[in-house]
């Protein structure tokens, strides 16, 4: 809620951030995104009013992604590979077939 306060204050509309204070709103963020999981919306903050170019902005959201999921795939990857006989295959195969079949209905346009 507090975000959505700052969004909508004109004072805070019209404020332009340094870019000294990139670093500052890192920390910020990722302290946040571990704690409550705002970490797009402060990053976003900062960057917005630092002024980035929308490349930048856009890589800024893809990298941690990246590297997150890199994280994820190897702890799974892990887990699957200790655990791989309580696993149920088939739910898996399915729910997988299912996620990239509505990506790819999306990508196309198709409801």
């Amino acid at each position: 809620m507090s975000f959505a306060a700052l969004e909508l204050s004109p004072s805070f509309s019209k404020a332009a951030l340094d870019r000294k204070w990139l670093a500052l709103g890192g920390v910020v963020s990722g302290f946040f995104g571990g704690l409550s999981g705002h970490q797009g919306a402060v990053r976003s903050m900062f960057l917005i009013k630092a002024g980035l170019e929308k490349e930048a902005f856009v890589a800024t959201g893809i990298v941690p992604a990246v590297m997150v999921d890199v994280s994820r795939m190897l702890v799974y990857g892990v887990g699957v590979s200790v655990s791989r006989e309580a696993i149920e295959w088939p739910l898996v195969i399915a729910a997988s077939v299912s996620a990239f079949d509505g990506s790819l209905r999306r990508s196309e346009g198709a409801p």
